[in-house]
Parts: structure tokens; C-alpha cells; sequence
């Protein structure tokens, strides 16, 4: 399962998780290590030089992904740490990244040590009739602009301990909530549907945007109980907090999805969207080879 806008991290198969199968690890050990001063510099200048430009810039501070593990008892176990907005600009999408990455592996024999790598989500949203709903981005997103892809953003250390960060809330069981609950928190956000139609996300792997020098991003199934006419009438109401970020809803059927790699639409996908579409293509082929 790889592409070249993306690869996968892993995948669990035909057999995607609930919130109490996953396991988290927190500490400041998986934050990214620090750079030689100069690259730190490097990373506060572009900082103040995206900032100019862009005077809505926030530096919102990210959960970081440093290793996933599967655990004898077969649960699966994340290594996390913090992270920073601006760190992701000045390492992941900074114009020294694959020089970063290059230093990552002669110093720490990892190409990740000196990234953000700040973890996303995002989710295959299907509807009650059996289809997938997506998004155009708008021309404005800094990433990804104009491209179509699934609803997704950030888990939130703020949504746990406020903007004081304090760092005795940040237990294991708060974490996993707090990133199960921002992909649906974003569905809302972005395609304006009710909490309560929503299920519970399965987890079904992490995926690895090249683009931006292997940011991680966990990707989930949602259902929701609302047509895909149900969903395209809220979403166009235009009402939902996130309404800017996207400028129209686009459904797919399962088989369109399931054939998407044969069709000139792949292109036109977000690399989020192709990693999170081929955990979902995995999980499927081998659910079905299951029940044979």
C-alpha cells in the first residue's frame, strides 16, 4: 500500500480498533530533539515570515507521533510527545527538510528525530446509503488547496489542559479520548453533522504524507446514520464552524472508492485522503478474505 504521495505506516487490517484498544505513552523523551542552533533560528525565521503573511497564524501546540508498537496483549501502543505549529512549518515544510531528515539519520539513526511530525486524523465518513463524503479544500488552505479531501485535522492538547498546557493532565486515558474524540469533533466542524449521528471511530492505521516529509496521520471509519443527501443538505447550510476551510461536499460510492486508483479523480485527492482510502481499501479486501 504505498503511492507517492503517501505510505503506511500500519494498518489494522480487517480488524480496525476501538478507543479502549489503543494505548498511549506520553512523555517529553518523544518530542523532537533539538537542532543545532542555527536551525533552530532558521525555524523561528520562517515562523515570523509565514506570520507576516499570514496575520491569522496561531502557534497551536500538537500531539506528536514518535513510534507505534503492538503489545503482547495485542493492543496497540502509541509513543507521543508535543509539538508545535511553527516547529511543523520550520521542519516538516521547511525548504531544509530533506536535510533534516538526512541529519535525523546520521545522528540518531532516525530520519524523524529532528521533525515536527505533528499527528493528524481523518476519517472515511460513510453514510447510511453506502457512500463517502469529501470535501474541497479551498484555494486558501496553505496545504493541500483545492483538492478534495476527508473530513480531518488535529487532536488537541488544549481541549485536555487549556492553553496553560499543564502537563499532570495528560494522562493515557485523557489522550486516547481526546483523539478520538477530535475526529468526530472535525466531522461536525467541517461537514456541519450532529455528534449524535455519528459512531464511534475504528481505528484503521496511520498514514505518511511525503509531501510534508512523512506527517503522520490516523485514520478512522465513522458512519453516520444521515443519507448522503441528508449530509450534502446540512453541509450546504453553511453554518458549521470550519465553513471556510471547504468550498463544496463531493460523495463517491463504495466501488468508486474501492476503484479509485484506476480513475483520473486520484489525482485530484488530497494526500491525506489517499492514505486514509487505502487503510479503508485494506481493511475491506481483507475483511472480505476473512469471510471467505
Amino acid at each position: 500500500m504505498e503511492d507517492d504521495d503517501v505510505s503506511i505506516l500500519y494498518s489494522h487490517g480487517d480488524k480496525p480498533i476501538s478507543q479502549s484498544d489503543l494505548v498511549v505513552c506520553f512523555s517529553a523523551d518523544f518530542n523532537r530533539r533539538q537542532l543545532p542552533s542555527s536551525h533552530e533560528e532558521a525555524i523561528e525565521s520562517i515562523w515570523s515570515s509565514r506570520c507576516s503573511a499570514n496575520k491569522t497564524l496561531w502557534n497551536g501546540s500538537k500531539f506528536r507521533l514518535h513510534s507505534v508498537s503492538t503489545l503482547e496483549s495485542g493492543r496497540t501502543r502509541w509513543d507521543l510527545g508535543l509539538t508545535c505549529y511553527k516547529d511543523f512549518l520550520g521542519t516538516n515544510f521547511s525548504p531544509d527538510a530533506d536535510l533534516l531528515q538526512e541529519m535525523g539519520k546520521n545522528v540518531a539513526g532516525n530520519l524523524q528525530a529532528f521533525m515536527a511530525d505533528p499527528l493528524g486524523v481523518g476519517c472515511v465518513l460513510l453514510t447510511s446509503d453506502n457512500q463517502i463524503v469529501l470535501l474541497k479544500r479551498s484555494g486558501e488552505c496553505a496545504e493541500a488547496p483545492l483538492l478534495y479531501d476527508v473530513p480531518g485535522g488535529h487532536p488537541e492538547p488544549g481541549e485536555i489542559s487549556g492553553d496553560a498546557l499543564n502537563a499532570s493532565l495528560f494522562t493515557p486515558e485523557a489522550i486516547v479520548t481526546e483523539i478520538f474524540s477530535s475526529i468526530l469533533r472535525e466531522v461536525r466542524d467541517e461537514v456541519n453533522l450532529p455528534l449524535h449521528s455519528l459512531s464511534a471511530p475504528l481505528l484503521l492505521g496511520v498514514a505518511l504524507n511525503k509531501h510534508s516529509h512523512n506527517r503522520p496521520s490516523s485514520e478512522y471509519l465513522v458512519r453516520t446514520e444521515l443519507s448522503g443527501s441528508e449530509v450534502t443538505t446540512l453541509y450546504n447550510t453553511g453554518s458549521q464552524s470550519e465553513a471556510s476551510e471547504s468550498t463544496q461536499v463531493h460523495l463517491v460510492s463504495h466501488d468508486q472508492l474501492m476503484n479509485m486508483q484506476q480513475t483520473n479523480f486520484w489525482q485530484d485527492l488530497a494526500p491525506s485522503a489517499k492514505g486514509c482510502f487505502l487503510l479503508y481499501q485494506d481493511f475491506v479486501k481483507r475483511s472480505c478474505c476473512t469471510q471467505r
